[in-house]
């Protein structure tokens, strides 16, 4: 020790096997009257089935750790569970099936010369199932929208807009695999006294650690003795947009667009065995465990708590004739929530953190977005053109020594915000966010189609061309090191590229 050394064989083998079939139908009928406008009808149903095996497994099903030439500990990696069987080696195989199918049917009407109408209607199925016999997801949902665009001035130049709409996610392929656990192994020290691993053996994995709809625990019980077993729902998202946009001199356009989306019931894993005191340091010192074992377990959850909203407003301007053509688009947004991104993140683990989680700035929140695109046409065969982008700086977090979870986990505020000296006093809390980002690229391309006949494409980007080193991560950690850069901007750069077309 500390000296690592590996021998010969790759220590691990995987192996992930996927078989699907799709099946895509569509039906598409146009129709016109005087009476009822201009239609055009579409149906199409998607089908998708999918099975996928993970296998994995460990050459000789054993690995020996050794302290120079004298035996350490030996760790075995079983094909089943050989504490609810006999032990078993090989691979450790997992497998999930699952099933989606997605009707939608939407018609664009053309109700008069100047205003459109796009209802449509989404069916959505889902189910998930694996080896183990476990169904994670068996359910069906609507998702109803409507789009609508105004000719206001009638001179083809104005375009107001809005929509709504409702959109589901059937993620069956993650869920089915919830609960397949992980490769059971058994590690032993050695015993010098019988010359054998026979000391200190633990076992770790297994499928004991997850469940799905369990807020209450694994027993399935809460402590009046009342089953509390709840089916999944499926996440949604709601929409809504409103914008304009106005053509205010010949090819030159303005718009402004308002988007909000409201993410409901957003899958979840939620840690349900472990007690905690009031303020989450520590666990309950009559009992910190719900079954008795020292174990951690994730209940997969679509609770109502899990959820996240986005409000934004979008201001653009377009030049799309002439030599030069821009495109640039300033937006003021807002991202508050709970969860930001897929099942597992720190919401619901520990209850005395998430008071400090319910609907804070979550990590992707930048008040503030420039985009800005040109390209310049200096003959038939050259053109130049930039892109500038700014971002305002997101927050992050100050997070606190978690004795029982032996990590940097605890809260004194909100995502965001730092607690400071005094993390009992309020009036010292301040907001902390990354540095603003920004970057301009330059590119020169050359297409010789013009001059040879040859469909043939050069070009050469200069990325980063002011060279700006701004830091794109800090340390989150309680610690001397905590608000030190950890990442940055990489260093200005050349691309090369080439494309040919035959």
């Amino acid at each position: 020790f500390p000296r690592l050394q590996t021998l010969q064989n790759y220590p691990r083998h995987q192996l992930d096997t996927s078989q699907t079939i799709e099946f895509i139908n569509k039906f598409e009928w146009f129709g016109s009257s005087k009476v009822f406008g201009d239609h055009n009808v579409k149906l199409q149903d998607t089908h998708f089935v999918e099975h996928g095996e993970i296998a994995t497994a460990t050459p000789g099903d054993q690995s020996l750790a050794l302290n120079g030439s004298v035996n350490s500990s030996r760790t075995e990696f079983f094909s089943n569970d050989p504490r609810l069987d006999g032990p078993r080696y090989g691979w450790f195989i997992r497998a999930s099936d699952t099933v989606k199918n997605i009707a939608v049917l939407t018609d664009t009407m053309r109700l008069s010369r100047h205003f459109t109408l796009s209802p449509g209607l989404s069916w959505i199925y889902g189910r998930g199932s694996n080896s183990i016999g476990d169904v994670s997801i068996d359910t069906q949902a609507l998702a109803p929208s409507i789009s609508a665009v105004w000719d206001a001035t009638h001179d083809g130049r104005t375009a107001v807009r809005g929509s709504f709409s409702s959109m589901v996610d059937v993620d069956v392929l993650a869920l089915s695999q919830h609960t397949l656990g992980t490769q059971v192994t058994q590690k032993c020290d050695w015993d010098a006294t019988t010359q054998s691993f026979t000391s200190a053996c633990a076992y770790s994995g297994g499928t004991s650690g997850s469940t799905i709809g369990l807020p209450c625990g694994p027993s399935g019980q809460d402590q009046f003795g009342r089953p509390c077993r709840e089916k999944l729902q499926i996440p949604r998202t709601w929409e809504y947009t409103a914008g304009v946009e106005r053509e205010i001199v010949q090819g030159v356009g303005i718009g402004t667009d308002f988007v909000y989306r409201q993410f409901t019931r957003q899958y979840e894993q939620v840690e349900t065995n472990r007690i905690w005191n009031n303020s989450g340091t520590a666990l309950d010192a009559d009992g910190g465990y719900k079954n008795g074992r020292a174990q951690s377990i994730d209940d997969l959850e679509t609770p109502a708590e899990a959820r996240r909203r986005y409000m934004g407003i979008t201001t653009t301007v377009h030049k799309r004739e002439g030599a030069l053509k821009i495109t640039a688009a300033y937006t003021w947004s807002q991202l508050t929530g709970t969860v930001l991104d897929g099942n597992a993140n720190e919401y619901g683990d520990i209850p005395g953190r998430d008071i400090y989680l319910r609907d804070a700035y979550l990590g992707d929140d930048a008040r503030h977005a420039i985009r800005t695109q040109a390209v310049y046409q200096i003959t038939k065969w050259l053109t130049t053109g930039i892109e500038w982008r700014y971002t305002s700086g997101r927050p992050y977090s100050r997070r606190f020594w978690n004795t029982q979870t032996g990590s940097f986990a605890d809260y004194r505020a909100q995502p965001g915000v730092n607690p400071g000296g005094n993390i009992n006093d309020p009036t010292d809390d301040r907001p902390i966010r990354l540095p603003d980002q920004q970057s301009l690229n330059v590119q020169l391309r050359a297409n010789l189609k013009p001059i040879t006949g040859v469909n043939f494409e050069a070009y050469v980007d200069v990325l980063n061309v002011l060279a700006l080193r701004t830091a794109t991560g800090v340390e989150t950690q309680d610690t001397p090191l905590f608000q030190q850069a950890t990442g940055y901007l990489p260093p200005m750069r050349l691309r090369f590229g080439a494309r040919y077309k035959f």
